[in-house]
């Protein structure tokens, strides 16, 4: 597969300079390393699509802002208000699809489990439907899945596909979470063209875009509720 999909070691050459080391992950993927300010770690598997011989690329890249050894019950809250910024990319029309970002639909059933506790904020996916430059690259390279979204479990405990149990977790996880780590991800077909190196760059440029938008709400974020006074 490396000598005509989209392997390791090519994703790898096609970042060029950026890449500070690289960890093949066997079947897990690789973890590529970079020397960048947003996007400090990128994980990327190559997964086949059906009984096709075209491979999906999925990248992923994970921002910590409070980590395990420092939640306690005031920064549990802080995952709890950064539950509804939660967003994925859709696109509208029929012809020419116009990508957008909008709340992940999964929020609204697991809010109704939870009592209506979480609160939608469209504060982020606002800031990335202005973004034009964003909204170019999306239209350029068209993935078929963008999400940006907290981590909501340690160990998965439930089947792939099985979304009854994935929102149980969600919901234990969201009552008791164990950190507040922001994962974003992007999948998409990198066809091994001439314009291979470019395009992968464009994936990570979006990425980059993302991280930088969710950065700057985390921060307001945690400005301000570290403003208040405690009760």
């Amino acid at each position: 597969m490396e000598l005509f999909g989209p392997g390791k070691r090519r994703f790898v050459k096609a970042l060029g300079d950026i890449v500070e080391s690289w960890q093949d992950l066997g079947g897990k993927g690789i973890l590529i390393r970079l020397k960048d300010d947003l996007v400090r770690e990128l994980h990327v598997m190559h997964v086949p699509i059906g009984f096709s011989f075209d491979l999906k690329t999925i990248m992923t890249t994970s921002l910590t802002y409070i980590p395990r050894e420092e939640m306690n019950e005031q920064n549990k809250k802080v995952y709890q208000i950064m539950k509804g910024l939660e967003c994925i990319l859709d696109y509208q029309g029929f012809l020419l699809k116009k990508p957008y970002f909008k709340t992940r639909p999964e929020l609204h059933t697991l809010n109704k489990q939870l009592g209506g506790a979480i609160k939608i904020d469209n504060t982020l996916l606002d800031r990335l439907n202005q973004d034009q430059k964003l909204i170019s690259l999306i239209k350029s390279l068209k993935p078929s899945d963008v999400r940006v979204m907290l981590k909501s479990f340690d160990v998965p405990t439930f089947m792939p596909g099985d979304k009854i149990g994935m929102l149980a977790a969600e919901v234990e996880y969201y009552n008791d979470p164990s950190e507040v780590t922001w994962l974003i991800s992007i999948s998409l077909l990198i066809p091994v063209t001439v314009f291979f190196a470019r395009n992968v760059k464009k994936a990570l440029n979006i990425i980059r875009h993302i991280a930088y938008h969710l950065n700057e709400v985390c921060s307001y974020i945690l400005k301000q509720y570290y403003k208040q006074p405690s009760s």
